[in-house]
């Protein structure tokens, strides 16, 4: 036969009368589940980088004669700005994609940089495409076929690089809200009970 002592706990003086015997399980907060990065925001940050790679392969070597490209458009001001901006494009095309690749928080910032970039280099491209010496000589004494070819050439490419350019300005929207659930995700508590919630709020 058991002792009454064995069967009934021992009291506590420091545990509330009210409360179980055993320590109640303290719920713990999940770890927060992060959204993926969409893959079509991924694909066009590398098609970026292979474009600016692209480019500077093709643009940077002809800068070493600089002063010959602004003497054969007059020493204009737009061409100035139009080989700068290249520059810089190439430049912020590779460094700023790399970075939202790497996943940066409010990346999405040098994102719409860049993409304010190509804007400004589509307008001072077809302004140096139309002013360059190249389509002058054309015009003044190629035959009109040609002048009509290098016109639709210029649209095509033009409506190739605009195109481009809103995917990936679409992609760095979708970055942007990507990055926005990624921030509400970390600060919102995970499914505890309300009246723990609670708890943690006094």
């Amino acid at each position: 036969m058991t002792s009454e002592s064995e069967t009934e706990p021992a009291f506590n003086p420091y545990q509330s009368p009210n409360s179980p015997q055993q320590s109640a399980t303290v719920p713990v907060a999940q770890p927060a589940v992060q959204p993926g990065l969409p893959v079509f925001c991924t694909v066009m940050f590398i098609i970026s980088i292979i474009c600016s790679l692209f480019k500077s392969v093709i643009i940077l070597p002809g800068m070493t004669a600089f002063s010959d490209i602004i003497k054969a458009y007059d020493y204009h001001v737009l061409a100035y700005m139009d080989l700068i901006v290249q520059v810089v494009l190439i430049a912020i095309g590779i460094i700023g994609n790399v970075i939202l690749l790497m996943k940066h928080r409010n990346a999405a910032i040098i994102g719409f940089t860049v993409s304010g970039f190509v804007i400004v280099a589509c307008l001072t491209a077809t302004w140096s495409t139309f002013n360059g010496p190249a389509m002058r000589q054309i015009a003044a004494e190629g035959p009109p076929e040609v002048l009509i070819v290098s016109y639709v050439s210029f649209a095509v490419v033009m409506a190739i690089r605009l195109a481009l350019l809103a995917l990936y300005t679409w992609a760095v929207i979708l970055y942007d809200r990507w990055d926005r659930q990624r921030s509400m995700a970390t600060l919102e508590p995970q499914s505890l009970p309300n009246d723990f919630q609670n708890s943690l709020g006094e």
